[in-house]
């Protein structure tokens, strides 16, 4: 039988970030708590995402081929971006498979890949902000 546990998580909602949070620097950022039943299983390992999903609707399975530059953007409402697999340079900061990050509404911010790679865009609408 499998142990079951209910615990407390510290996390940060997108929506109220101003700056783009990252597994490296979360902590500074946690504004929220949820409460969340944990089940583990003999030989399952598993890590909560510190992230508040309240408020988002859709996801995106993402994949971009190598050598791709994205130029600078900004979209209307927070993404969360979790790399699956390959690497992904954000703003100058490069995530690898397993890395996620918080980039929040009307930031802008640019992405280049070397290898390419393949990412979940976890979202409230996917829109972009008009640039004038």
């Amino acid at each position: 039988m499998p142990a079951k546990k209910t615990e407390v998580i510290d996390v940060v909602s997108p929506f109220m970030v101003d700056a783009i949070v990252h597994k490296g620097n979360f902590k500074k950022h946690i504004n929220s708590k949820i409460v969340s039943s944990k089940i583990e299983f003999e030989d399952v390992t598993n890590t909560s995402i510190p992230i508040d999903l309240s408020g988002f609707k859709h996801i995106r399975h993402i994949t971009v081929s190598p050598g791709t530059d994205v130029p600078p953007h900004a979209h209307n409402s927070p993404v969360v971006r979790v790399i699956t697999y390959g690497d992904a340079t954000v703003n100058g900061v490069t995530y690898q498979a397993g890395d996620w990050m918080i980039i929040p509404a009307k930031l802008r911010y640019s992405i280049s890949t070397k290898g390419g790679y393949k990412a979940l865009g976890i979202c409230h609408m996917w829109s972009w902000v008009d640039d004038d």
